[in-house]
């Protein structure tokens, strides 16, 4: 039986649990997944169980970080038909190439760009909401169980949610003044 993506190849550079997810799913559905390791291999064999996991149906290659590397590296590129990079540990700068030539020298080949938060300053943003809400919800589901076993009174639950406003508006003026200087965009 043909499968699906069978007439695929893709290409994943991706070092990280997000990438290497995003490579299975390629490759369960039938497309000849190329990761590509640095020299020292993927951090994530120090975790063989999801290693293993996330890097069935595929085959490995490991890249040296020399200019033979390079040539290489973009050799796999070009059969490639699709190129999978992390932002976070496994992008193509990583491997010392600039995704402007590599479109350049490969102009059919799809480049898709992963990551756990994504990969711009936003990520920074939404891991502080995170904190600011866990926070938030933590000492409200303290006050909520003293509510329920009635040792706390309802008034001191709404004081703290309404009290905390003030956190989560602060918050939104640190993203909207402090991080457009420190990150570099407009």
């Amino acid at each position: 039986m043909r499968q699906l993506l069978s007439d695929v190849t893709v290409l994943e550079l991706a070092n990280d649990p997000a990438g290497s997810y995003c490579g299975k799913v390629f490759a369960d559905l039938g497309a000849d997944v190329v990761k590509v390791e640095p020299p020292g291999g993927d951090p994530e064999r120090q975790h063989p169980e999801r290693y293993q996991h996330l890097n069935t149906n595929k085959r490995a290659v490991r890249v040296t970080d020399d200019d033979a590397g390079r040539a290489q590296l973009l050799d796999l590129v070009a059969s490639a038909d699709v190129v999978i990079e992390s932002k976070d540990a496994g992008d193509l700068a990583g491997f010392g190439l600039v995704r402007d030539d590599v479109r350049a020298q490969c102009p059919a080949v799809v480049v898709a760009t992963i990551s756990g938060f994504g990969t711009t300053p936003n990520k920074a943003a939404a891991l502080g909401e995170n904190i600011i809400l866990l926070a938030n919800l933590a000492w409200s589901a303290w006050l909520i169980w003293g509510f329920v076993r009635r040792r706390t009174p309802f008034a001191t639950l709404e004081r703290w949610q309404t009290g905390y406003l003030p956190v989560y508006a602060a918050w939104a003026w640190i993203v909207v003044l402090v991080f457009p200087p420190l990150f570099s965009y407009a």
